[in-house]
């Protein structure tokens, strides 16, 4: 079972290979592991910079910026919700 799981993974990668630049990968897997999250964590922040066309480390620089100022405008409710972002 686990070798069918690191298969996937490993298929899953390779495909977000021919998406993003080995960079963009690396941060999100920095993102991840600094979060102390999973492989579907990361499939996740793939996902999102996929969905907001996130090719570069500035594009991901903005996009944070544009995360942490939209989410200082949210009440304080929503303070405890995870974000794939590296503080």
């Amino acid at each position: 079972m686990q070798k069918e799981v690191r298969l996937v993974r490993l298929m899953k990668l390779k495909n977000w290979l021919s998406v993003f630049d080995a960079e963009i990968i690396l941060e999100a897997l920095t993102r991840t592991q600094q979060n102390g999250k999973s492989f579907n964590y990361l499939n996740a922040i793939l996902t999102v910079f996929k969905q907001k066309d996130i090719k570069t480390l500035k594009n991901i620089e903005a996009y944070d910026r544009s995360f942490k100022h939209h989410s200082s405008l949210l009440p304080n409710r929503n303070l405890g919700k995870s974000h794939c972002r590296s503080g």
